[in-house]
C-alpha cells in the first residue's frame, strides 16, 4: 500500500505557510498537483511516496509522459 505526501508553500503573500496533503493513490496524487500547478498561490516543495508496508519512502518528481500527460518518476 503507497500513500502520496504532497507538499506546498503559499507564495500569495498572505501567509508564509507549508502545506502537507495526503493521497490515497497515484491518480489522487496526480489530481492534487494538477490543481497545485494551476493555482498560482502555491508552490509544490515535494512529492514523496511512502510504501506503508515496507517503511521506504521514495523523492518523486511531476513530468510530463509521451503522451503528454502528467506523470511521477522517481527525482534525480
Amino acid at each position: 500500500m503507497k500513500r502520496y505526501l504532497i507538499t506546498t508553500k503559499d507564495v500569495s503573500g498572505f501567509t508564509e505557510s507549508d502545506a502537507t496533503k495526503l493521497a490515497d493513490s497515484k491518480n489522487s496524487a496526480l489530481d492534487l498537483l494538477s490543481l497545485i500547478s494551476n493555482n498560482n498561490d502555491d508552490e509544490l516543495i515535494s512529492v514523496i511516496e511512502v510504501d506503508v508496508y515496507s517503511a521506504q519512502a521514495t523523492l518523486l518528481e511531476p513530468f510530463l509522459n509521451k503522451k503528454f500527460k502528467l506523470d511521477l518518476r522517481e527525482k534525480q
